[in-house]
């Protein structure tokens, strides 16, 4: 499957700038997924297909670090093991054009 890095805003839902992964294939129950971003890590939960943050204080948090950084590495620990890098070049802009958008500050 495709491996995939987004952040997506749900106004109706109350979500207003949630980040999610998938490394492409089903995480075993218990996998350990990390997101590093320059000098910050943040430990994701995972279910399936996907991991995302614990909370909303740690979505918050990813979302500064991604504004600011220049790369995102996620390391998947488990039965499948996986690192992927992204980069975050114009991450910035792109969530600025969606929150405008969706009209969310």
């Amino acid at each position: 499957g495709d491996i995939l890095l987004m952040t997506f805003i749900r106004p109706e839902s109350g979500i207003h700038g949630q980040t999610l992964f998938t490394p492409g294939y089903k995480m075993k129950s218990g996998s350990a997924v990390s997101m590093q971003i320059g000098n910050k890590e943040f430990s994701l939960f995972s279910k399936d297909k996907w991991a995302w943050a614990k909370t909303e204080k740690d979505d918050s948090a990813i979302l500064k670090s991604m504004a600011s950084g220049s790369e995102a590495t996620i390391t998947v620990t488990g039965d499948a093991s996986s690192i992927d890098t992204f980069s975050l070049n114009g991450f910035t802009q792109s969530l600025s054009v969606a929150r405008e958008l969706c009209n969310v500050q």
